[in-house]
């Protein structure tokens, strides 16, 4: 899948297949990025009552989980 063709805001579901990890993961690292205020988990916004992933986000998240230290 090329990434430059995904929308900018992917659902938490769409987010979960591109980490290749089950929905409810998802969630979960959805809800413990709300609940650290942005410090872990999986980045998102709120839009209403809609969870969405940002695609640049998603990227920086990957990307800083790569270079993270044992």
């Amino acid at each position: 899948m090329d990434f430059d063709a995904l929308p900018a805001m992917l659902r938490v579901d769409e987010a979960a297949q591109l980490l290749h990890i089950s929905r409810s993961t998802a969630y979960e690292e959805t809800a413990r990025f709300f609940r650290t205020n942005g410090l872990t988990g999986l980045p998102c916004i709120r839009i209403g009552r809609s969870v969405r992933v940002p695609k640049t986000a998603l990227h920086a998240w990957v990307t800083a989980q790569l270079h993270q230290p044992e």
